[in-house]
């Protein structure tokens, strides 16, 4: 495993889920914006910059792409270090919350 700060609260498990993630997207702490982006789109979740986008970012479902299941839009008026936040928030928000293969 990599160095991580160790939060006695924190449940063995969730630490081991973060890691297989990881793992699975081939990502490495600290994640680069870069390395994040190459991570998204192989894992079907395209990343595309709008200059007209009135929030940070936006997730859109794209049923009908073969490629890509996801396209996160995001501002280009946010810096790179807050950009990685936000493609790591969507790629949280769609993990957890819009994948659902059960339907």
């Amino acid at each position: 495993m990599n160095e991580y700060v160790r939060y006695m609260n924190m449940r063995y498990e969730m630490a081991e889920c973060a890691e297989v993630t990881r793992q699975v997207l081939g990502l490495t702490v600290p994640v680069s914006l870069e390395t994040l982006m190459e991570a998204m789109k192989k894992a079907g979740i395209q990343c595309v910059p709008d200059e007209s986008l009135d929030t940070d970012t936006r997730i859109v479902e794209l049923p009908e792409n073969p490629e890509y299941a996801f396209q996160v839009l995001y501002s280009i008026k946010i810096n790179d270090r807050s950009l990685i936040f936000c493609l790591a928030s969507a790629l949280g928000e769609i993990l957890l919350h819009r994948l659902n293969f059960a339907e």
